[in-house]
């Protein structure tokens, strides 16, 4: 099965290192989400999108950069001179308590130097040291090696302009890589299982809205659409005639938006023809409708 927000990618750094430089990620357009898998004791995955919103702050204006695993927020631009920065408070001694953390087209040897804290005198320092050429998601590009020199710890970051972050290790070893993502609506990673689209829209009905699955009756393959209206742990489930369970087609947070699931019954080999239910649930509601595979 598989998930279009198939939420497999890479967080910046440790905990440490987020206390530090924050949540960073380019590029800045709306409904853009990266997946990070972590190396840590046990693994895992980090979540971050740009969301629908924007804020202004002393007339700048800001996208909302979104830790899904928490629910926290930064505020991150894309600033007139080419460098992506993120708003700190005001304790932050620098123009705008903006703090850098990559450069636009950055070539090596180009490097910035920021405040580590707010309210203290410490910097640390990141230098572009290195470009290749990589092969990612089945596509060429250029990757941009980042050396950070955090002082008690060095951190190296690669980086493409296509995907934003791909690769952070530090002095004990890797951290974390991307495992996927979604760029201006196209999805990069993992597609083996069931794809889920996601398209921002500007109106939103006051309750969850489930589509009739087309192709309906269909064979091997059918789309779900739906809406929400705001942002809720969402479980989308196929169930048999007899109300038994047959697969789980989405079970993940989502922020509200138009989603499109694209199922195929080669994913569950030996599938019968017959009447099935697809279920959609949320914190609040759920909606069921029926569709008919044939052979």
């Amino acid at each position: 099965m598989k998930v279009t927000i198939s939420l497999f990618f890479v967080i910046v750094t440790t905990v440490t290192t987020n206390a530090q430089l924050g949540y960073t990620e380019f590029p800045l357009d709306i409904g853009n989400v990266w997946v990070h898998y972590l190396y840590s004791y046990s693994g895992g995955f980090d979540t971050y999108y740009i969301s629908n919103e924007t804020i202004t702050i002393d007339t700048l204006q800001y996208n909302l950069l979104y830790y899904r695993n928490t629910g926290l927020h930064t505020y991150v631009r894309l600033r007139e001179d080419g460098y992506y920065v993120r708003r700190k408070d005001s304790s932050y001694n620098e123009p705008n308590n903006e703090q850098i953390y990559y450069k636009k087209n950055a070539k090596v040897g180009d490097g910035w130097t920021q405040l580590m804290y707010g309210g203290d005198t410490i910097t640390y320092t990141s230098v572009v040291t290195d470009t290749f050429p990589a092969y990612i998601f089945d596509t060429v590009v250029v990757g941009k090696n980042v050396y950070i020199d955090l002082g008690l710890n060095i951190f190296n970051q690669v980086w493409t302009e296509e995907f934003g972050l791909l690769y952070t290790e530090d002095f004990y070893g890797p951290k974390s890589y991307l495992a996927g993502c979604i760029i201006r609506g196209k999805l990069y990673g993992d597609t083996s299982t069931t794809s889920v689209e996601y398209e921002y829209v500007s109106y939103l009905p006051d309750q969850i809205e489930l589509s009739q699955n087309y192709p309906n009756p269909f064979n091997p393959s059918t789309n779900i659409e739906y809406i929400l209206p705001g942002e809720s742990y969402v479980n989308l489930i196929l169930y048999n005639s007899l109300g038994e369970e047959v697969t789980v087609l989405v079970d993940e947070f989502q922020r509200s938006g138009k989603y499109k699931v694209h199922f195929s019954t080669d994913e569950l080999r030996g599938l019968p023809g017959g009447v099935y239910f697809y279920s959609l649930k949320t914190e609040n509601n759920i909606v069921t409708k029926k569709m008919v595979l044939i052979h």
